[in-house]
């Protein structure tokens, strides 16, 4: 059984034997998520943002990803004269309401072509994510890969991917919006602490996330070629 939720093995694991029970990798596509796609320049002419560290978020803009929690932050960070500009990529229920709470602050662009996604991501200055509800966050690696640190909950799974909180990674233990904006603040008052938090964040990205061509070989044809070994059937497919 392939599975992507610890929840999921410990529950498998009551009645499976652990040889039957095996974790599905995911991949990263290294070709669109890089730090050359680098252009901040386009990133501002393109979405018309001011000329100010951009915090990235791209998921569901609604309560499931937590976004609300950023907004909030943002509003602390806001009120203490901080500057920056949240961009948010995605739709969602809370859209609206996270405009009301932040007006020129942020700007939602929606959905946008995956052909853009990796410049969006390189072209920011640092990602925020605080969903709690995740198995193994894509976002998160698409963020890291591209080169950016990221600010992510600690009760969520995607807090796997950071090897070493405050490195190559922040993240927040807290569902209070002043630790998240005292968390953000940090980055965004040092610019070669974020540099080189994002920078690290690509080095093990690039050295622990396989493609997703070595993550279907790895997690599916390895599984499937040992059954048709125990079972007779043909290997090749």
């Amino acid at each position: 059984m392939l599975v992507s939720r610890q929840q999921d093995a410990d529950w498998l694991l009551t009645f499976l034997p652990p040889e039957r029970v095996a974790w599905f990798q995911r991949g990263i596509d290294r070709d669109r998520f890089h730090p050359r796609f680098r252009h901040p320049r386009w990133l501002r002419e393109e979405y018309h943002l001011p000329e100010q560290p951009i915090i990235l978020f791209v998921g569901r803009v609604d309560a499931s990803k937590n976004v609300l929690l950023l907004a909030r932050a943002a509003q602390v960070l806001a009120s203490q004269g901080k500057a920056f500009h949240v961009l948010i990529v995605g739709e969602g229920a809370q859209a609206a309401l996270v405009k009301d709470l932040l007006g020129d602050r942020v700007t939602l662009i929606g959905k946008v072509p995956q052909e853009k996604l990796g410049a969006i991501y390189a072209s920011s200055d640092l990602f925020v994510f605080p969903s709690e509800s995740e198995t193994g966050p894509n976002v998160v690696v698409e963020a890291r890969a591209a080169g950016l640190p990221v600010v992510i909950s600690g009760f969520d799974a995607g807090r796997k991917y950071v090897q070493a909180a405050g490195e190559d990674g922040v993240v927040v233990c807290s569902r209070d919006p002043q630790d998240w904006a005292a968390a953000i603040s940090r980055l965004l008052d040092d610019t070669h602490y974020r540099q080189r938090m994002g920078a690290q964040a690509h080095q093990i990205t690039q050295a622990t996330c396989p493609t997703w061509q070595a993550a279907f070989e790895q997690s599916i044809l390895f599984q499937w070629e040992a059954v048709a070994q125990a079972y007779g059937w043909p290997q090749k497919v």
